[in-house]
């Protein structure tokens, strides 16, 4: 009786191999043919996407990588998991210049790089790769403020100190303002900052500064947040200057760059590179990537902004959430584009070059 039963369940499957070749065969038909189209979903169903961040571990960009990569997985069609790589170099145009020219453009790579690099590429400098309008851009989660600080032992303790001493800074790279600022207001206004550069990111500086190997650094004020927050409050730092129009709310008494311009033109060359303030800190696609996916990450993205989840632990890390869209910072390039070549001459003649 076994041996008839293992007979006929051999004889069953040799009967239904060819049923089984036709199905397997009609299966695949119909998946390769013109009419079926892969959704998003199916797309990214089991896929791990990566987070390219062009700084160093543990600066602002590295950190807010790592804080966006878990909780947006959870809105990307599909829940692809999504991992973070550092591609540091260059003040983070090593990382634009791959994102742009030599990432995959399916969809399964974006990333982030300074906001400081789009105004590079619309002055033509050498070594921005990319043209910013080509980007994917899927948003930013806050906005920013810069400053310049100095170390409470230095002999600048306050802007004006600027005019009559020498300030030595940490610098990260051309693209970074932690470079170009004190460069730019050396030729605008005249100031005596001297760089040191070569650092590979803002924490590197912020230690070298601590160690008493540089005095100060021009920075985002969202990098002294989180326990960076105890340099000023334990008065290790004074914030010398901000670079926008308005005073800081927090720290009314300290100027603005705007307080010290003695021109109209300057005052339009400041206005030119305050402008990728807007851009807040940028993520961005390759160009190219499919128009469902990269709207199915722009989703994600600005559904991961009204995570509760994610809100919470922004909180948690003293970080304020303050979403700008892929259209704004569009529109903020197109007025940048729009500068008279004069004035982009100009404040292109002013910046360092990194020979």
């Amino acid at each position: 009786m076994l041996a008839s039963q293992i007979t006929l369940r051999g004889s069953m499957r040799a009967l239904l191999r060819p049923a089984m070749a036709i199905l397997t065969l009609a299966a695949y038909v119909t998946a390769s043919a013109p009419g079926h189209s892969e959704t998003v979903a199916e797309f990214y169903a089991g896929k791990q996407l990566r987070l390219v961040t062009g700084s160093a571990p543990g600066d602002s960009y590295d950190v807010w990588a790592r804080i966006l990569a878990p909780h947006m997985s959870r809105h990307v069609p599909g829940n692809p998991s999504i991992i973070v790589q550092n591609m540091p170099g260059g003040g983070t145009v090593i990382a634009a210049n791959w994102l742009y020219g030599a990432a995959p453009k399916d969809g399964t790579v974006f990333g982030t790089f300074s906001r400081n690099l789009p105004a590079h590429a619309v002055l033509g400098r050498a070594n921005f790769n990319f043209d910013p309008r080509k980007f994917g851009w899927i948003g930013s989660p806050e906005t920013v403020n810069r400053v310049c600080i100095a170390a409470a032992g230095a002999k600048v303790q306050k802007a004006q100190d600027l005019f009559e001493h020498e300030l030595l800074m940490g610098g990260t790279g051309v693209g970074e303002v932690t470079t170009f600022l004190p460069t730019l207001f050396n030729q605008l206004l005249g100031t005596k900052f001297k760089l040191v550069d070569g650092y590979k990111g803002t924490g590197d500086v912020l230690l070298a500064i601590e160690r008493g190997e540089v005095e100060g650094i021009c920075m985002s004020m969202s990098q002294l947040a989180g326990p960076r927050r105890q340099l000023v409050d334990d008065k290790k730092v004074r914030i010398l200057f901000s670079t926008q129009k308005k005073r800081l709310e927090e720290f009314p008494d300290v100027p603005t760059i705007y307080d010290f311009i003695k021109s109209d033109e300057h005052r339009q060359i400041i206005g030119f590179i305050n402008s990728s303030l807007e851009f807040g800190r940028p993520f961005t696609a390759p160009p190219d990537v499919p128009a469902d996916r990269l709207a199915a990450l722009r989703q994600a993205f600005a559904d991961t902004m009204r995570d509760p989840e994610f809100l919470a632990e922004t909180k948690k890390r003293k970080y304020t959430v303050t979403y700008t869209s892929p259209e704004e910072i569009v529109q903020v390039l197109e007025q940048m584009y729009a500068t008279p070549k004069p004035l982009l001459d100009k404040a292109a003649s002013m910046m360092p070059t990194g020979d």
